[in-house]
């Protein structure tokens, strides 16, 4: 009785051992499976799985995008011109006989410091760099009010000198301006924002430093941890799983997508980080049904009005932002690429005037742009290299695409100018 009684202790030892092992072994293939998944250390969200991890299957795609104006539109660095213009001589702005605003590195923090009557009074730090150095850039600082505000100085990169941020008086220096996140909605991917409300009246709290700098992969194809992991684990499958596949938005859903940030300024319903391909954007700006009235509507900004404002948006149902812009890859300068987008919907054209001047006939078909949607002055951005001097505007191409009687004739003159020197 008693070896029966072992021998059944023994067999229970035996079972409970298995058991145990197998646990273990469930354990640490379950461990080795979720290990094949990212962590993210994003700050938006753990639905985000940050650029970086986009490289990995996307690498051509994203070298290209970092080099575009989108990717580039803010930053915490300066780039190399602006840096050489901290130097004696050729960093100081000044507003009048007894105020002016010096750039000054100490360390390697920039900053900008304002001065009276020769005393220099402070200096807010340069935090944030907005504009991709292309045509000019603004600055702004974390103030100690947890808001992030404006300097009062820009570059004026065409120019190569220092300026007046747009809008700023000219006459003095104005440290006080803040940003709200609506603007930094469209000049980042991400700021970590706290808001509150008093009756009506919304405040907001910046957490210095969380940021996601530039526009992001994710901010316009959306959250993409789900995405990641799958295709972490499932590296044969080619069809892009978990994430929104642009090509299958309509045409509204499409052009929501860019009018988010091309479409001026409105009242905002809620934070335009919230914003996912897909989404309506009148759910974000309060829509406004009024009739578009191009001719006052200021070219910064208001791209997504004028491009629905022209016959090209009118008589095609199809027609979006992609169907001209590639954003993925830097194209801005190439009018000779973006015109045959434009020959690809109008390959018979027949022009108000005839010429038999083969030259002509193909110098017109690579150059669509200048004479249907040429630069035109900003209202809203405008610049002084110093107080009282001349007004700089901002020049913009117009997505009002139509026919520029003025331009079309300049542009003409320039080519037979250009013929009669060859």
């Amino acid at each position: 009785m008693q070896l029966v009684r072992i021998h059944t202790f023994l067999n229970a030892n035996k079972r409970k051992s298995a058991v145990l092992l197998l646990l273990s072994l469930i354990f640490f293939l379950a461990t080795c499976i979720s290990n094949t998944k990212t962590k993210s250390t994003d700050i938006r969200s753990d639905k985000y799985a940050g650029t970086a991890t986009c490289i990995n299957c996307h690498k051509t795609v994203y070298d290209n995008y970092t080099k575009t104006a989108h990717a580039a539109t803010s930053s915490n660095q300066l780039p190399e011109e602006v840096q050489a213009a901290f130097a004696n001589g050729n960093n100081i702005f000044h507003f009048n006989d007894s105020e002016y605003v010096a750039m000054e590195k100490t360390g390697n923090v920039f900053g900008q410091s304002y001065y009276r009557n020769g005393k220099k009074m402070f200096t807010h730090p340069i935090d944030i760099v907005v504009g991709s150095g292309r045509k000019a850039q603004t600055y702004l600082y974390y103030n100690d009010k947890e808001k992030i505000s404006q300097l009062p100085i820009s570059y004026f990169i065409t120019e190569h000198d220092w300026a007046n941020s747009p809008g700023f008086p000219a006459d003095h220096p104005k440290f006080d301006r803040n940003v709200p996140s609506y603007c930094m909605g469209c000049h980042s991917s991400f700021v970590d924002v706290k808001q509150t409300y008093t009756g009506a009246v919304m405040q907001e709290a910046f957490q210095k430093n969380k940021i996601i700098y530039g526009i992001d992969c994710e901010r316009c194809h959306g959250p993409a941890k789900e995405h990641v992991d799958y295709h972490t684990e499932h590296s044969q499958v080619k069809e892009a799983k978990y994430i929104t596949k642009i090509a299958g938005l309509n045409a509204l859903q499409k052009n929501d997508m860019c009018a988010l940030c091309h479409s001026g300024f409105k009242d905002v319903q809620q934070s335009l980080f919230n914003f996912k391909p897909g989404d309506n954007l009148n759910n974000y700006y309060i829509p406004d049904y009024g009739r578009v009235d191009t001719a006052h509507l200021d070219v910064h900004g208001n791209q997504t009005q004028l491009m629905m404002a022209s016959k090209c948006f009118q008589l095609n149902n199809n027609l979006t932002c992609n169907s001209c812009h590639n954003v993925h890859v830097k194209e801005r300068d190439n009018i000779s690429l973006l015109s045959q987008r434009c020959i690809n919907c109008h390959q018979q054209v027949k022009h108000s005037f005839d010429s038999n001047d083969k030259n002509l006939t193909a110098a017109l078909q690579h150059n669509c742009i200048d004479c249907h949607m040429p630069l035109k002055a900003s209202v809203a951005i405008t610049m002084q290299t110093m107080a009282n001097a001349k007004i700089y505007p901002d020049y913009i191409r117009t997505h009002l695409i139509t026919i520029y009687k003025e331009e079309s004739r300049k542009f003409l003159d320039s080519l037979n100018r250009t013929a009669t020197k060859k």
